[in-house]
């Protein structure tokens, strides 16, 4: 049989059986269930199974000669009505499935990087989004060596072109990688800072803003991920504001 028409037959929404099926009445004109089984290679009960539907849909007759039932293919341009018809289907549900689909897409989105530029992604798309208040903890200095002193500093200046806030806790004795890092700069650059209790070490660093967590490995691990959901923004902003105030106020 040919497997270029199967083909074509089965992207309108057709098992390969169904597609065997019909393009065995096409060739045989008129057939018995027994023949139509032995042209498509399809095992006779399967063919009683899907003659049905093809029916159904028209594009098979049935009619009788003597004591057999004859099967007949019907016009291969009823395909082309069933295609429109599926399209214009898909056209009218179309504003529905974008509503599912953007719902679902901001109700709860998980995503994993590796690498440098999963990193300067997470840090951009923050800088783009609309929110005005940037929540950090800064757990070590694997941010800084992957992305460069240049890019962070530059980070910081557009934080402050964009009238954007930033709230930053740091893990105690943390080391000056970057010309802002000193406590003189923070009120310039429109930052808060305030370093953690001696005895508490965060070994993850983090990024909250809007309904999104982001999360960033030391540099040994190198990864990191973001996590978009409201319930669980709310959840750690809660436990940032908790470490907040219990920690060192910086400049």
């Amino acid at each position: 049989m040919n497997q270029k028409i199967i083909a074509s037959i089965r992207n309108l929404g057709f098992s390969e059986k169904e597609s065997k099926i019909y393009l065995a009445c096409l060739e045989l004109g008129a057939g018995s269930i027994q023949d139509i089984a032995v042209k498509a290679k399809v095992k006779r009960t399967t063919v009683y199974n899907f003659v049905e539907k093809l029916i159904q849909l028209g594009l098979v007759s049935q009619s009788q000669s003597g004591k057999r039932k004859l099967f007949i293919a019907e016009s291969p341009e009823i395909l082309e009505e069933i295609q429109k018809r599926n399209q214009n289907t898909l056209v009218e549900s179309m504003p529905g499935l974008k509503k599912i689909f953007e719902s679902e897409k901001f109700s709860t989105n998980f995503k994993y990087y590796r690498g440098k530029e999963g990193m300067k992604k997470i840090w951009l798309d923050a800088l783009e989004s609309k929110q005005k208040e940037l929540l950090w903890t800064i757990a070590h200095e694997a941010t800084t060596i992957i992305l460069g002193k240049q890019f962070v500093e530059h980070y910081i200046e557009k934080v402050k072109e964009k009238g954007m806030h930033s709230k930053i806790l740091r893990n105690y004795g943390q080391k000056n990688l970057h010309r802002y890092y000193s406590p003189e700069t923070l009120k310039a650059t429109n930052r808060e800072a305030r370093e953690l209790p001696m005895n508490m070490k965060l070994k993850n660093s983090l990024l909250i803003y809007g309904n999104v967590v982001a999360s960033f490995a030391p540099i040994e691990e190198n990864y990191s991920f973001v996590i978009e959901s409201k319930s669980f923004a709310d959840t750690m902003r809660a436990f940032y504001e908790a470490l907040w105030t219990m920690s060192k106020l910086l400049g």
